[in-house]
């Protein structure tokens, strides 16, 4: 058998036999971490924790059947995010939105959602624009004739046929973990709310300068259609 070559490096061989050793205890641990936190950043994102609403680490390891361990790594997680903040030694509570987190969180949607538009607009074909105008006159039928439901589904519709042709993959990732944001807003603050009587004139704004790649008139016709979303999460935010 060859001498294992003595070195600054220790053995590949003892290296690897330390690691099967170690990793199952500390994977379990991180795994089961990683899943605690996806739960309940789900239950936040979505509303069903809503804002204020107590996070114990007793409570959540009960639930769990684990440690505080791995629970407090996890609260600590989404408070870093900004889904939680800390009331008292160990616990936390929802993190309850301020008129400032609410308006940066839009300004920073704006600035994201023109780079992906208007990237998408780019890469876009002949077949793709003409299907943005067919959805949008059908969004238009829809709205004209009082069918509020299946308005509501084109236009939920509307923003991954504005969304599919953006393959810029350092964008894609930064928006991937930003949308959660605004969709824990939306699900807090606008989930049962009624179409916005303006909406269909802004999508229709969009659509064209979507259809035209105007990057100048995209941009004015996302500011206000975002803004106009806002505002309307800042009417229901809670003054400080």
């Amino acid at each position: 058998m060859a001498a294992v070559q003595k070195s600054g490096l220790r053995d590949d061989r003892v290296v690897a036999q330390e690691a099967r050793v170690a990793d199952p205890v500390s994977l379990h641990r991180k795994n089961l971490a990683e899943q605690v936190f996806e739960i309940l950043e789900q239950r936040i994102v979505s509303g069903t924790l809503a804002p204020g609403s107590r996070l114990s680490e007793e409570a959540i390891a009960e639930e769990f059947s684990t440690s505080r361990s791995p629970v407090r790594d996890v609260l600590n997680k989404l408070e870093r995010l900004g889904f939680a903040e800390r009331v008292g030694a160990r616990d936390r509570r929802v993190q309850v939105p301020t008129a400032k987190l609410v308006s940066d969180t839009y300004e920073t949607w704006i600035i994201l959602e023109v780079g992906r538009t208007y990237t998408s607009s780019q890469g876009a074909s002949a077949a793709d624009r003409e299907e943005i105008r067919r959805h949008i006159g059908n969004m238009s039928a829809a709205w004209n004739e009082g069918r509020m439901e299946e308005y509501a589904r084109l236009s939920e519709a509307f923003p991954e046929m504005l969304h599919r042709r953006c393959d810029n993959t350092q964008l894609l990732s930064v928006l991937s973990d930003f949308e959660k944001y605004r969709t824990w807003l939306v699900a807090v603050y606008l989930r049962n709310e009624p179409p916005n009587p303006d909406s269909l004139v802004e999508h229709q704004m969009i659509a064209e300068h979507y259809v035209n790649s105007d990057l100048i008139g995209l941009t004015r016709s996302i500011q206000v259609h975002v803004r106009q979303q806002r505002d309307r999460v800042l009417a229901q935010v809670p003054a400080v």
